[in-house]
């Protein structure tokens, strides 16, 4: 089991080892292209803008992109949990109802 998880762990730092090298490289080879016409400064700032602006992009995309969640906890859920507690376990019910009533009185005093 262990020995899973530790070659699992060293692939993953791996993969993401040559990714990185991988941006690094590319970042460079941009860098060399744009150096003659903008100088060094300006090779560099182009090349920086152009690796961010590829993941920033990405990022916006997959959030319009992304389905609306539903609430997983809805009235009906926490309604049918309170009835099946209250079914089973009347007293626990019971004590659970006061506390409620008891938060609710002391969250009501501090607003005032």
């Amino acid at each position: 089991m262990f020995a899973k998880t530790a070659a699992g762990a060293v692939l993953a730092i791996i993969a993401a080892a040559m990714v990185f090298l991988g941006v690094c490289f590319a970042a460079f080879a941009i860098f060399t292209a744009l150096q003659p016409s903008l100088g060094v400064s300006g090779a560099a700032a182009l090349t920086a803008l152009i690796l961010l602006i590829g993941p920033l992009l990405f990022v916006v995309v997959a959030a319009i992109r992304q389905p609306r969640r539903k609430d997983v906890v809805t009235e009906e859920l926490l309604l049918n949990l309170f009835t099946g507690l209250a079914r089973k376990k009347p007293v626990a019910a019971m004590v659970g109802a006061g506390l409620l009533g008891a938060v609710g009185i002391f969250l009501r005093r501090r607003r005032r």
